[in-house]
C-alpha cells in the first residue's frame, strides 16, 4: 500500500468514496475539497486503485483530520489504520485533531458512532471529553494524538 498526496487522476475515485462514506449533511461541497488551498488530501493506493483517503487542515502546530474514509468493499483490512499512521508520520511533531460524533443511544447511527470511536481509540487517539455544537450537528470528543 502506498500513501501519497492526491493526484489529479484520483479525484473521481476519491469522490465516489466520499459520497458513499458520508451522509449529505456531513459533506462539504466536493469542489471545496478540490479548490481549497488550506487543505491537503492524501490517498492510500494499491495497484493504482484508491483504497481510501484523508483530508487534513494544517494550522500552526495542529492538524485537523477533516475526513478519513475507506472504500466500503475493503473496510476492516487495515487501510484506515495505515492512513492514520502515515498521517502521524507526515505531521510528526504536530497534534492530530479530529471530530467524531458524540455517542447517543437514541441516534440512528449509534453502532456506526461506536465503531468510529473504537477505531480511533485502537489507533492511539484519546478523548478530550470536549463537545461542540456546530451547524446543528453535535460533534463529540476532539481526539488528540502526539
Amino acid at each position: 500500500m502506498i500513501f501519497t498526496q492526491i493526484k489529479p487522476c484520483q479525484w473521481n475515485l476519491v469522490k465516489e468514496i466520499y459520497m458513499e462514506a458520508f451522509p449529505k449533511a456531513e459533506r462539504k461541497p466536493f469542489f471545496l475539497l478540490k479548490k481549497s488551498k488550506r487543505i491537503q488530501v492524501f490517498t492510500a493506493i494499491e495497484e493504482n486503485e484508491v483504497l481510501g483517503f484523508a483530508v487534513t487542515v494544517p494550522f500552526h502546530n495542529l492538524v485537523m483530520v477533516d475526513y478519513l474514509a475507506v472504500n466500503s468493499k475493503i473496510r476492516s483490512k487495515g487501510t484506515g489504520s495505515f492512513l492514520l499512521q502515515e498521517l502521524c508520520n507526515t505531521y510528526q511533531g504536530k497534534k492530530l485533531v479530529l471530530l467524531i460524533e458524540q455517542l447517543d443511544d437514541s441516534a440512528k447511527n449509534q453502532q456506526q458512532r461506536l465503531a468510529r470511536r473504537k477505531f480511533y481509540l485502537k489507533n492511539g487517539f484519546t478523548s478530550s471529553g470536549t463537545y461542540s455544537e456546530r451547524c446543528q450537528w453535535y460533534y463529540g470528543n476532539y481526539a488528540f494524538r502526539r
